[in-house]
């Protein structure tokens, strides 16, 4: 018989990460009073009343737009540009957020400039254009999901938009992309805030022992299988289309360091699935 899809086991969902993915999930969650825990999004959207089943292991992002702003008072940069994404969940509201702020430190914003993951190069490259016509200013704040501003910057880089100090929140600095050829000579120097999240050592240690596990051609842990083959540039199942990747061999060692760890908030998640724990 089928399942009956009114019982669940579940009592509670961690994650996800992005802004957009959790003010998505927050309202369909919030329909069924499931709890919702979030180890990453800070959109000040989900700070509202509405999502009353919704937690999250981090603050919102308007402490870290504090924070911005205590950099840019203390370097004394008082005009900058601001680039912010058009989505609802946090391009936008984060965007009034700063503008206001700054309105009330007399900082200027000079340009304001939105683009979306769809922006074309051409659309992208009028943004470049237009910053490039204030010559004497330095500072971008962007404001965005990681996906769109890796765009934004892989077109910057083709139109050799450098020398710029940007300024950013952890929904794109944290990007493990960033140091790609194709965007790291634009952001060459950036400063970014980032909620602290402790590092956990025996997590790390785990990681690095723990082998994968097959049954003939299927992995029993896909997720740790493809992190094995993003390290070591191998696949578990060989296919006709890819005779330039060699094999796993289980018996290899993981790097002893990973910049993985440095980027993702093991802690916080950590914390989101110890709050379900001691609330089940």
């Amino acid at each position: 018989s089928l399942p009956d899809p009114t019982r669940s086991s579940a009592i509670a969902v961690i994650g996800p990460r992005t802004n957009n993915a959790a003010v998505d999930t927050a309202n369909f969650f919030n329909l069924f009073k499931v709890p919702q825990v979030s180890f990453a999004a800070t959109s000040s959207i989900l700070s509202q009343a509405q999502y009353e089943y919704f937690l999250r292991t981090v603050s919102s992002v308007e402490n870290q737009i504090d924070a911005l702003l205590s950099v840019i008072m203390y370097h004394n940069w008082t005009t900058v540009i601001l680039l912010y994404t058009d989505d609802f969940a946090f391009g936008r509201d984060t965007r009034q957020i700063f503008t206001e702020k700054s309105i009330e430190l007399e900082i200027c914003i000079a340009l304001a400039r939105q683009f979306r993951i769809d922006s074309t190069p051409d659309e992208l490259s009028d943004i470049g254009r237009e910053i490039k016509k204030f010559e004497n200013i330095r500072v971008i704040v962007a404001i965005a999901e990681e996906s769109p501003m890796l765009v934004l910057l892989s077109q910057f880089k083709r139109d050799r938009l450098y020398g710029y100090v940007w300024l950013g929140t952890d929904s794109w600095t944290v990007s493990t992309q960033l140091i790609n050829p194709d965007y790291y000579p634009v952001v060459k120097g950036m400063l970014a805030i980032v909620p602290h999240t402790e590092q956990d050592d025996d997590f790390q240690e785990y990681i690095h022992d723990v082998r994968v596990q097959q049954s003939g051609l299927r992995v029993e842990d896909p997720f740790l299988a493809e992190y094995w083959e993003k390290q070591l540039n191998c696949t578990f199942v060989m296919t006709s289309g890819l005779a330039d990747v060699r094999q796993c061999d289980n018996e290899e060692e993981l790097p002893s360091s990973d910049p993985f760890f440095e980027y993702v908030p093991v802690g916080s998640i950590f914390d989101a699935v110890e709050t379900i724990a001691l609330v089940s």
